[in-house]
């Protein structure tokens, strides 16, 4: 994801994160926190997955086709569901 984006992502120290990311998106929402950015200065971090630019280019060749493949399939898709 950190190549594709070309953004870090950072690793929550906090294992149990789909329970812990409801209750830190409440925080902000009920204004017991600021905003997102709050939020993160908040959290521990565990790890830091860095961006390769190498991988970048490999993965924009293949976003042509990708979009292509959606728009064939979206139909198809939401049919499905």
């Amino acid at each position: 994801m950190a190549d594709v984006l070309q953004s870090e992502i950072c690793i929550a120290e906090d294992w149990q994160t789909a329970s812990f990311g409801d209750a830190c998106m409440a925080a902000v929402g009920s204004g017991e926190l600021a905003d997102f950015k709050e939020l993160a200065d908040a959290l521990l971090h565990g790890s830091t997955i860095r961006p390769n630019p190498d991988n970048f280019e490999i993965y924009q060749n293949y976003l042509d086709i990708y979009e292509e493949l959606y728009r064939r399939n979206k139909d198809l898709m939401h049919a499905l569901s």
